[in-house]
């Protein structure tokens, strides 16, 4: 995985750039100087704008991956951004990956992938349209004769919108800065640059649907959604409420729709009938997990 690339490769997506075509991968000028733009530096603490100008000013790789657009609830897809823990967990059960991902402070991941790849994440800046995230990383293996070491700035972009019946919708993008620390290795990461990125983005792009694959099972069986999720090794406690909850809200959700649909189909006193539908419980009112105190601007 690239500096932990794997462990967030979920999200994001923003307007393109004048005249991009952003169904495609760009390491163009125009698209860093967008994603650059988008950083709200003034609005971080000191610590956090040393980490990112620290990669800023001295980018080795930088990857704009081709957006993604894909049905999800936007609760469970920001949570999701915040607690990838979770993904990378319900991997393991399913024997997708054997990558350990676990939380070390309120907004550090840790993962090893057990191949020689060890990395932290941690989330800098977030609002519900806007992901900010910094990685540290190292790798010691058979692919190079000493360990390399490097950084990471992540750039998510969200935007939500709904299809004609009301299924929700999300538009993801990803701008990836990679700091590579050794110099020799600098030249060959610029040299692997496309079979790296085209790595990158078919990770994103298949991680991009997996997230919706949790939203859509969820819709249907927020219950098997629930147990899927207490089978998760080492997951916090309260991580694993939250995301239960949220699994039978977005139940709830798909539930409404349908009744919803369903009423504007047939008369109110028909379809109730001939389908014998019971009235959907409340839909509960999660609200995206906080920054506890961090600069997050406007939800």
């Amino acid at each position: 995985m690239l500096l932990g690339y794997a462990l967030l490769a979920i999200a994001v997506g923003a307007a393109p750039v004048s005249g991009e075509d952003f169904s495609r991968a760009s390491s163009s000028r125009a698209s860093k100087q967008a994603a650059t733009s988008v950083i709200p530096l003034n609005k971080m603490n000191q610590d956090a704008r040393n980490k990112v100008l620290s990669v800023l000013n001295n980018t080795s790789i930088y990857r704009r991956l081709p957006v993604s657009t894909y049905h999800c609830d936007s609760d469970l897809h920001n949570f999701l951004i915040r607690y990838p823990e979770v993904v990378v967990g319900i991997w393991k059960v399913m024997g997708i990956t054997q990558v350990d991902a676990a939380r070390i402070k309120d907004y550090t991941v840790k993962a090893s992938d057990g191949a020689g790849t060890d990395s932290t994440i941690e989330l800098l800046y977030g609002t519900k349209n806007l992901h900010v995230f910094y990685g540290q990383g190292s790798y010691k293996g058979p692919l190079f004769n000493n360990q390399l070491t490097g950084s990471c700035v992540l750039v998510l972009q969200s935007g939500f919108g709904n299809s004609k019946d009301g299924t929700p919708i999300v538009t993801d993008r990803l701008d990836v800065f990679v700091r590579v620390d050794n110099v020799g290795v600098k030249i060959l990461a610029k040299t692997l640059h496309s079979l790296v990125g085209k790595t990158a983005d078919i990770n994103f792009s298949e991680t991009s649907k997996f997230i919706g694959k949790i939203s859509e099972t969820s819709e249907t069986n927020g219950p098997g959604v629930q147990r899927l999720g207490a089978r998760v090794d080492n997951l916090n406690p309260e991580v694993l409420k939250a995301f239960q909850r949220l699994a039978l809200v977005v139940n709830d959700r798909a539930a409404a729709r349908l009744q919803n649909q369903l009423s504007q189909s047939y008369p109110q006193s028909d379809y109730r009938n001939q389908l014998r539908l019971q009235s959907p419980p409340a839909v509960k009112k999660v609200s995206s997990p906080s920054l506890q105190g961090r600069q997050s601007g406007p939800r």
